[in-house]
């Protein structure tokens, strides 16, 4: 069976988290407090989770529209650089003054 990523991710860290809860009951003996400490982070990861996705989600966001504004000004310069040559020159060939400048 093959896991992605994330999978593994997910496995490491309850892992890690659940040899953290034993050290804890083995250093403290105290059960009651350990599971009102599993608990209490069970109820604000709801929290937590909503926090990291709204944040990542303005992140994703804002670096998208950089992203979308630097190709959209590449594009526009691109045009205006071929446009803009020639229509110097069609308006300087109607200019009568064109050589003061």
């Amino acid at each position: 069976m093959k896991f992605n990523w994330e999978t593994k991710l997910a496995i490491v860290l309850v892992a890690m988290s659940l040899c953290i809860y034993a050290c804890k009951f083995l250093v403290l003996k105290n059960p009651g407090d350990t599971a009102n400490y599993i608990f209490n982070a069970l109820g604000f990861l709801p929290i937590n989770v909503l926090l990291v996705t709204v944040v990542l989600n303005k992140l994703l966001v804002m670096r998208s529209r950089s992203e979308r504004m630097q190709k959209i000004n590449m594009v526009i310069g691109t045009f205006f650089s071929e446009v803009g040559n020639d229509l110097i020159k069609t308006i300087a060939k109607g200019d009568p003054e064109i050589a003061r400048l």
